[in-house]
């Protein structure tokens, strides 16, 4: 099985367990459609900052089904810039993603960074300084954004008080880093 049907299998089962499990509603932004607290419409556009590629998928089918063929374009959009080595990038991370997007009624997700192999990883380590040793970004689970027509300390204080994974604000260059990681800020 591809990891990515492996981590939907995985979600699947976390959704049943929530569902099921007497301890209230699953608070999303499309009612029954994610099995992820924090969920926007299903729909993306992103535009890549150093490849100046530019996509807009429908990732999420109105059952609540992924659409495989949606998140292979993301994948591939968010590919290492240091030698196009693609990884599944997080379906919690695409989905924050998506929400923050749909919340500010941002038309677009500029991506800084998205997926960095360990070799590119490496190699920004020895150049800057603020570059984790086991940066999220190696396992598809971070992104680097701006979004289009918000002030990126505005989206920042609001991801911060989602509380539900990192979110590191680079006020120089104004844009955030999001994650799917522990609750943590910087």
């Amino acid at each position: 099985m591809t990891k990515r049907i492996l981590q939907m299998i995985g979600f699947a089962a976390v959704f049943a367990v929530v569902v099921v499990w007497p301890s209230g509603p699953v608070h999303t932004s499309v009612e029954h459609t994610s099995v992820f607290r924090y969920s926007g419409d299903g729909v993306l556009p992103i535009y890549n900052t150093v490849t100046r590629e530019k996509i807009e998928v429908r990732f999420r089918n109105a059952d609540g089904t992924y659409n495989e063929g949606a998140l292979n374009r993301i994948d591939h959009l968010l590919a290492c810039r240091y030698n196009n080595e693609e990884t599944p990038i997080s379906l919690k991370l695409i989905e924050m993603v998506d929400y923050l997007q749909d919340h500010f009624n941002s038309p677009e997700v500029k991506v800084i960074s998205g997926y960095r192999s360990p070799e590119y990883n490496a190699k920004l380590r020895r150049r800057l300084r603020r570059v984790a040793r086991h940066s999220f970004h190696m396992a598809g689970r971070a992104m680097d954004l701006k979004l289009e027509g918000v002030e990126s300390r505005a989206v920042r204080n609001f991801a911060v008080s989602l509380q539900a994974g990192g979110v590191g604000y680079y006020g120089r260059t104004r844009f955030l880093h999001i994650d799917s990681g522990p609750v943590r800020t910087w």
